[in-house]
């Protein structure tokens, strides 16, 4: 089997993202995508498959739609490449039917815990047909999510071999830096074009290629690309080559796990500092994405990781620890405390007691007078105590960090905090031409819109959320079926095409597939979290520690952006997501087998 080098892998990849380029700029006509079409089936059929999986990795940002006709323009090049690339998998593995028994017992035994989670939210989503308004939507669901498991199967089976890993590596690294090409691209248009100019001509010129005519007339009408504010003009939020900027965040979240796996195994300086800027190229486009969940989702890690790193300190005692903590504790929460009592009351000036009494009450009130605000401050005496007595319990009674975790993670998780301000700088400048806003804190404005509950997307989403626990509450056994979510909201179903879910990926599998499927959602991401927390334990190898530390904490940042949102399932975000979880995938089995106890 033929195989590829670095510097072919580049290449290629390079030469596809050209051939995207002229495709757009009408040098070559759209129906070249069936050309570039047939030659990654040629190179998944002739090479080894670990070589075609890491081209394939690196190619997602620049999967074009097939023009298979005016009204079936839509359907994603990558589909039938992954079927392709598992049928190959099978013959140059020599899997045939005759050895399946023998298979089923090898895999069966090899199947991790959060694997049989998902397998089980599979079983359940077909179930779910049996209950659903229109199976065929549900079918068409369950068949796009199977579709791309066998990227994951491939990866997983090799990639703890070090030459496969060195390529899936890089592949996810092209990935993340053609993603980005294509948001700085945007980022210097805006300087010369009016956001509506360039919100028509993207829709209505490059969309097209990658999702076909349908959505970006859609996109033309209404989409995610803009931020709004009550006194400055609106701004443009990066989103490169996805449908919203929500999945090009999420996209950048998965890149810089990657990078910052691989930095932390890094043998050379150059290699190191490549790393460092690719990782923090990912950690800053996160921000101009304007995807506010992720930034959200990062503060309860990093103050874990402080914490965990301010009790395996060994510059004081153990009870100056102690104390250090609550008192930093204390002062934070109160601070959130006032910050949260503050936005609440701001919105009662602008009606929001009109919908809950709560706002309106001497509760919010009394936290701004003294001595009447000492419920609050009695609260925030015991969250520090609770915080420092779950702190000691897992870092000095049973051990379960060391001081390995703050010393691999602390400082990134600080400088990507620290980005925040200077990504605002840059987000003043994203108004279009002709508009000169001095204002430079445009980022830290949205941030904190965050806690306010009446802003437009907080409030829907909270709307949301009570709509989807009602319904759950009607279908708790199957809800109503795999691919109908739209029908908890009274609408049709190619409403899900124009954004319509949850906007929480476990209420919405649950609404979907019934409160098991939520809760074997949730269960799937908690066990990947203890699969990483096993490796992180591993004393005997350093770079499985290492991966253990940095994709447990970016599998919990997931998790946690899930309750926000369900861009997970975009088809090029879910297409990362499965390599980058068959990369751990076969360093978890690996050890698993070698030493890593049941």
């Amino acid at each position: 089997m033929r195989t590829f080098s670095l510097k072919q892998l580049i290449a290629a990849v390079c030469a596809e993202g050209l051939a995207v380029a002229a495709i757009y700029a009408g040098i070559l006509p759209r129906e070249s995508v069936f050309v570039i079409e047939a030659l990654l089936l040629m190179i998944i059929f002739f090479y080894a498959p670990s070589d075609a999986a890491a081209l394939f990795i690196a190619s997602i940002p620049f999967f074009l739609a097939l023009p298979l006709g005016a009204h079936a323009d839509n359907f994603a090049s990558w589909r039938p490449l992954l079927i392709a690339l598992l049928f190959a998998w099978f013959i140059k593995e020599r899997i045939y039917a005759s050895n399946w028994p023998v298979l089923f017992r090898t895999l069966s035994s090899r199947i991790a815990p959060y694997e049989w989670c998902a397998l089980g939210v599979f079983a359940l989503a077909t179930l779910s047909l049996f209950v659903a308004d229109n199976p065929a939507w549900g079918l068409r669901k369950i068949i796009f999510l199977g579709n791309i498991i066998p990227l994951y199967i491939v990866v997983r089976s090799a990639a703890h071999k070090k030459p496969e890993q060195k390529k899936f590596i890089l592949s996810v690294g092209l990935a993340g830096m053609g993603a980005a090409i294509v948001s700085a691209i945007q980022f210097i248009i805006v300087q010369f074009s009016s956001l509506y100019d360039f919100w028509q001509h993207w829709a209505q010129w490059v969309t097209p290629l990658f999702y076909g005519n349908a959505l970006a007339k859609l996109l033309m009408q209404s989409n995610t690309w803009f931020s709004y504010y009550a006194e400055t003009p609106p701004t443009l939020r990066l989103f490169s080559v996805f449908p919203d900027s929500h999945s090009f965040g999420l996209f950048n979240l998965f890149a810089a796990s990657v990078a910052l796996f691989a930095f932390g195994m890094a043998k050379t300086r150059v290699a190191r500092i490549w790393l460092f800027l690719g990782w923090l190229s990912a950690s800053f486009l996160i921000y101009l994405s304007g995807t506010r969940g992720l930034w959200i989702s990062a503060l309860p890690i990093l103050s874990g990781v402080l914490a965990i790193g301010i009790m395996t300190s060994g510059r004081l005692r153990v009870l100056q620890r102690a104390m250090l903590l609550f008192a930093l504790t204390y002062a934070a929460f109160v601070a959130f405390l006032y910050v949260t009592l503050n936005t609440v009351a701001l919105s009662v000036a602008f009606g929001a007691c009109n919908r809950s009494a709560f706002f309106c009450s001497r509760i919010v009130e009394s936290a701004f007078i003294f001595p009447e605000n000492a419920w609050l401050i009695g609260i925030a005496l015991i969250f520090a105590a609770v915080a420092v007595g779950i702190t000691y319990a897992v870092t000095i009674r049973v051990r379960i960090f060391d001081e390995f975790l703050p010393k691999m993670l602390l400082i990134p998780l600080l400088m990507f905090l620290l980005l925040l301000p200077i990504s605002s700088v840059f987000v003043s400048r994203m108004h279009g031409a002709g508009i000169r806003d001095q204002g430079t804190a445009l980022l830290l404005q949205r941030a904190s819109s965050i806690l306010d509950l009446e802003e437009t997307s907080n409030k829907a989403r909270m709307d949301i959320w009570r709509i989807t626990a009602q319904a759950i509450a009607k279908h708790p056994l199957l809800g109503v079926g795999a691919g109908n979510y739209a029908k908890v909201l009274g609408e049709e179903l190619d409403a899900s095409r124009r954004g319509a879910s949850a906007h929480n990926l476990y209420l919405d599998f649950a609404a979907e597939t019934g409160i098991f499927g939520g809760a074997l959602t949730a269960a799937f991401f908690v066990l990947l979290i203890y699969a990483a927390y096993r490796l992180f334990h591993d004393k005997n190898e350093h770079v499985i520690r290492i991966a253990g530390a940095i994709f447990g904490i970016y599998f919990l940042w997931l998790m946690l952006y899930n309750f926000f949102d369900i861009v997970l399932l975009n088809d090029k975000v879910l297409l990362l997501f499965a390599a980058v979880l068959g990369m751990f995938s076969s360093l978890f089995i690996a050890a698993k087998r070698e030493r890593l106890p049941v």
